[in-house]
This record gives C-alpha cells, structure tokens and sequence, in this order.
C-alpha cells in the first residue's frame, strides 16, 4: 500500500552533538514517525552489538527470559546469532 505524501520539508535533525540535515516527508494518517537509514546512521542512533554475555542480561533484566524454557530460549539465541553472522557477511 503506498504512502498518502503531501509533501516534505528539509530539516536540520540533531541528537546530542550530532547533526543531519534531511527531508523531512508530511504523510497523511502516519501514527510512527519514519527515519530513512542515512540520518539513523548520522545522528547514532542504531548501535551495533557483536557479542552479549546472558550473565549481564539476567542481571539488568531479570523477568526477560522468565517465561521462556532454557531450550527454546537457547535455540532462539543460537538462531538470531546465525543470522547476525550471515548478515555480518553480507555488510
């Protein structure tokens, strides 16, 4: 389904000290701004993670995982860190 795009407007965004200037696009019944990758990209706002200890995430989250069985949880970590390392492959 296509966007209903009235227009759009050029815009100095910042974060921080970071700064891009973008077009900024008026659309029509949108709930969730969008962000294209580029001003993502310039103001930090995506971080990368190579590597996650579970010692950590239970300490900082202890209820995340406490719905889930070892094994599925297990088997769901290993699945995401496969396709972490294809898309790694392909950057």
């Amino acid at each position: 389904m296509p966007l209903d795009v009235s227009g759009f407007v050029r815009l100095q965004l910042r974060r921080g000290t970071k700064q891009t200037a973008e077009k900024v696009y008026v659309v029509k019944n949108l709930r969730t701004p969008l962000l294209r990758r580029p001003a993502i990209m310039a103001l930090g706002l995506l971080i990368r993670v190579d590597s996650i200890e579970m010692e950590n995430i239970k300490a900082c989250y202890p209820k995340l995982c406490s719905g889930l069985a070892p094994e599925h949880f297990q088997r769901m970590m290993a699945e995401k860190d496969g396709q972490h390392m294809r898309n790694r492959n392909l950057d």
